[in-house]
């Protein structure tokens, strides 16, 4: 029987792999960190605490037999990785208040409805990405300028030197057509 790609990166990662790990790191990385930043709000400590996770499933590569459990891994480290960190700082908003409830009160979450959340928000965030990419070139730029760079259409206008008319044409369809996307994946309420 023929081995699948999945078992085939598996066993490469058992065997120490570093392209094997490389595809797990770029499958993973940008959701984990998304992840992480949501729940630190601190974007100078989010990548070094992504990096110790990532290092974990190196160390530990022969105890994982899927992707789904080294995604699972990731998602659990990371948020203990976040709440340890958080623990660890003694900012003015928790010094007298015990993690469990800052987080609940700042989000109107319990720990785990908050980590289940953001863990759902990354996951829309790395769709949303891939979604983006497979737009037309011209509409994937206007839209990462928009949303992921905060330009305003003007802005955008003046710096790919097209019409303002051009920029929110594009914009409009590709808005469309990602709505439409994320309709038929069922992941906008209808």
């Amino acid at each position: 029987m023929k081995k699948s790609t999945e078992d085939n990166i598996i066993d490469a990662f058992h065997k120490g792999s570093e392209r094997a790990f490389s595809y797990i790191y770029d499958l993973y990385k940008k959701r984990i960190l998304f992840f992480v930043m949501q729940l630190l709000q601190d974007k100078d400590e989010a990548p070094d605490i992504v990096s110790k996770i990532f290092f974990k499933i190196w160390e530990r590569r022969e105890s994982f037999s899927t992707l789904s459990n080294i995604k699972a891994f990731l998602y659990i480290s990371a948020k203990n990785a976040c709440y340890d960190y958080l623990k660890s700082q003694k900012r003015k908003e928790i010094k007298e208040k015990d993690l469990g409830y800052y987080i609940e009160s700042i989000a109107g979450f319990t720990d785990e409805e908050n980590a289940e959340y953001w863990m759902y928000m990354s996951e829309l965030a790395a769709e949303l990405s891939k979604e983006v990419e497979s737009l037309s070139p011209r509409a994937s730029e206007i839209i990462k300028l928009y949303f992921f760079e905060g330009l305003s259409s003007k802005q955008i206008s003046e710096k790919l030197n097209i019409a303002l008319s051009t920029v929110m044409n594009a914009k409009s369809i590709a808005l469309k057509e990602l709505k439409t996307t994320f309709l038929k994946k069922r992941l906008l309420p209808m």
